[in-house]
């Protein structure tokens, strides 16, 4: 029986004057043991954990259920004794057989101090291996934000000083029950109490007023598991990214659902044109619900930061409307692969399934393989709109989402596949309402959404000062395509075999970090000509803001950047553009520059000599 000793560590990083949480319940097991449900009522244990921070009746639940033999409660011993303090961190340690699968998974609970009901606690029993199934250690580290506090539903949210635990509540289960279910907590309220205390109160053990866990960003606790008595390693490099969507439909043109959203390693793919799609996209698709495709992508394992983005203004509630712009801010681990690319995903309203997501899992990275941030800017144009392909575009009264629907899933199954949506009928139903007349997404110039990503203060200091720049030949299309990415390029080396690397082309200008005087020195942009499969790089800012405009070009970010003069140490980059290919073409070599300028199927951009920047040579050009 091979034993294996684990520490459990559980660090409260809420801020100064924030939440405290109660002592935290653990146990070990082999995937059965389901601490709740959402939209569920709570057990008898974790109701005894939510409202008074107890975990006896927890601890019994979980031994008779079978699922596992060891649990134990993590308690705070620094400042206020049994609760565990605003940066205060505590350990423990349990010897697990690691051959045995009543050891392999781990479940965790707390209540959230002060609340009536507050909790956290991980709902997926399998959510959290600690061993693989070969009984190999794999441990965990992860932070709880906010966003994931939930409300038992046992006792109403009313702050009372008799029935807040932590803050004048004398003794437990004294709160007016609610009898509901288990759902995302809507924070304390505004104003209230809680938030309004600032250490005078004499029944508060300390101030709240930074107790907000609503905020975005905020982190109610890390939690980790390890086999090492190695002091735990530094945090995670959390930053804040914020994801915009604009609707840009003309007026009486088409609203959009609540915009999913995910962050991921390159790996969790949204679509494919030809297939038909997941479960969770049909929900999406037909009817906007964001939660299956969400659960879809988390268990996946290409990411584990997703969130759904709703209108906040406007006529309807949730939706996004014409006109109207939307944001919302995740916290990232930017030293992660699994935050690095971007993907979304909305419907069109009103319709039966018609739909806008990116179908190349490795369109917007948003950061590099450093852990740079990239962001993204990019205009979604209604040729981009696609059709899912599970339910026939009737446009009825009763199934056309937006329009008349009166419950989902209620249209003709169509059975087919993803494609480009060939657009509503025309005189039909939809177009022919005053309120949609101008809802033709086929129209040329038709924009449906501009979507950005971006960090506000971040730095973009890179570790490694030369960004080299690969250089492939695509035997197809006898063009050539270019990525600073490592990332990129093994993904191209490993699935695409008509592509050839011809090694590195040149060496980009040093990213200028942050409060670094930049002048000479420009971002070079990258964007995918969705007709011909090739890419457009630019340091020009009239042209981007000329190319963004343009239908059938995706913004891709910042590739890297190039010298705005000759400087010592640099050469020219030499730009062509072959009209009949719709290609474009750039070398540092002087000799295939001569080649092409005397090639009438070329022209050169820039000046008259074709330099679009300057680039520092390659070591061996």
């Amino acid at each position: 029986m091979p034993q294996t000793n684990v520490t459990v560590t559980i660090e409260n990083l809420a801020p100064e004057n924030g939440t405290f949480i109660t002592p935290v319940w653990v146990g070990f097991h082999n995937g059965g043991f389901d601490t709740y449900d959402l939209g569920r009522p709570v057990s008898p244990g974790l109701e005894s954990l939510a409202e008074d921070g107890a975990t006896d009746g927890i601890s019994q639940e979980f031994l008779a259920s079978g699922s596992g033999r060891v649990d134990g409660t993590l308690i705070g011993v620094d400042g206020i004794e049994g609760p565990i303090d605003p940066g205060e961190s505590v350990s423990q340690t349990f010897s697990l057989d690691s051959d045995d699968p009543n050891s392999r998974f781990f479940n965790y609970a707390s209540m959230v101090l002060p609340s009536n009901d507050a909790f956290i606690a991980n709902g997926d029993p399998a959510a959290i291996p600690i061993f693989d199934e070969e009984g190999n250690f794999i441990g965990t580290d992860f932070i709880v934000y906010g966003d994931r506090v939930l409300d038992a539903g046992t006792e109403i949210n009313d702050e009372g000083s008799d029935s807040t635990a932590f803050f004048g509540q004398a003794e437990p289960n004294t709160g007016e029950t609610e009898n509901g279910v288990v759902e995302s907590h809507p924070g304390f309220i505004e104003g209230g109490r809680i938030l309004s205390e600032d250490g005078s109160d004499p029944n508060a053990v300390a101030p709240f007023t930074n107790a907000d866990f609503t905020e975005p960003g905020y982190q109610v606790a890390r939690i980790s598991v390890r086999n090492t008595d190695e002091p735990l390693p530094p945090p995670p490099d959390l930053v804040e990214v914020t994801v915009t969507i604009e609707n840009l439909s003309p007026e009486n043109g088409t609203a959009l659902t609540p915009l999913w959203v995910g962050f991921h390693d390159g790996n969790f793919d949204t679509y494919d044109r030809g297939r038909s799609a997941s479960v969770g996209f049909e929900n999406l698709a037909e009817d906007g619900d964001t939660s299956v495709i969400s659960a879809e992508f988390l268990n996946s394992g290409a990411g584990f930061i997703d969130g759904t983005i709703t209108g906040d203004e406007g006529a309807n509630p949730g939706i996004i409307d014409v006109g109207k712009t939307t944001t919302l801010t995740f916290t990232v681990d930017r030293s992660l692969a699994s935050s690095r690319y971007f993907n979304y995903a909305s419907m069109i309203l009103p319709s039966n399934d018609a739909f806008i997501a990116n179908g190349d899992p490795l369109a917007h990275e948003i950061f590099d393989e450093d852990g740079n941030f990239l962001g993204a800017d990019f205009v979604v144009s209604g040729d981009r709109v696609l059709d899912e392909g599970t339910e026939v575009n009737d446009e009825g009264s009763d199934s056309t989402a937006f329009f008349g629907q009166a419950e989902p899933n209620t249209g003709e199954s169509e059975n087919g596949v993803v494609q480009s949506h060939p657009g509503f009928e025309p005189g039909g139903r939809i177009l022919s309402s005053p309120d949609f007349a101008n809802g033709d997404f086929t129209t040329e110039d038709y924009q449906v959404a501009r979507i950005t990503v971006t960090a506000e203060g971040l730095s973009t200091e890179s570790l490694d000062d030369d960004i080299e720049v690969y250089r492939f030949f695509n035997n197809d299309l006898q063009l050539e395509f270019y990525t600073t990415s490592e990332f990129e390029r093994d993904s191209i080396l490993e699935n695409l075999p008509q592509y050839e690397l011809q090694g590195v082309s040149f060496i980009g200008a040093p990213e200028p970090t942050e409060g670094e005087d930049s002048t000479g020195i420009s971002p070079v942009y990258r964007f995918f000509n969705t007709n011909t499969g090739m890419h457009l790089y630019t340091a020009y800012e009239e042209e981007r803001a000329s190319v963004l405009e343009k239908p059938n070009y995706v913004f891709e970010g910042i590739s890297y950047y190039g010298y705005d003069t000759q400087e010592a140490g640099t050469v020219p980059l030499y730009r062509f553009y072959n009209p009949g290919l719709d290609a474009h073409f750039y070398t540092p070599s002087a000799e295939e520059r001569d080649i092409y300028l005397e090639s009438p199927d070329y022209q050169p951009e820039g000046d008259e000599n074709g330099i679009a920047f300057y680039v520092e040579p390659a070591p061996e050009l």
